[in-house]
């Protein structure tokens, strides 16, 4: 999911988003925001990261989860992202 969309990532993105989070191949990637989403007690602030960077959820098959910011090189921000 992108920003709540259902997409598929290119292996590109898969290699950077594995390699930044120490994690094995066998982790697949099931969230992406560029969007932070915090509570306060004034409302919902949504904090946009710089480009480049996203919030990454990977996932391996036994359901164990990873999640942290993935700055991606050589990609610009709109590619490597398929719909579904």
């Amino acid at each position: 999911m992108l920003d709540g969309h259902d997409v598929r990532v290119c292996e590109a993105r898969l290699r950077q988003a594995r390699a930044q989070l120490a994690v094995p191949s066998t982790f697949d990637m099931v969230e992406a925001t560029q969007v932070v989403e915090l509570y306060t007690s004034f409302g919902v602030v949504h904090v946009a990261l710089p480009a480049g960077e996203f919030i990454v959820g990977m996932e391996d098959p036994a359901g164990v989860r990873r999640f942290g910011v993935v700055r991606f090189e050589g990609i610009p921000d709109d590619e490597g992202w398929h719909v579904d």
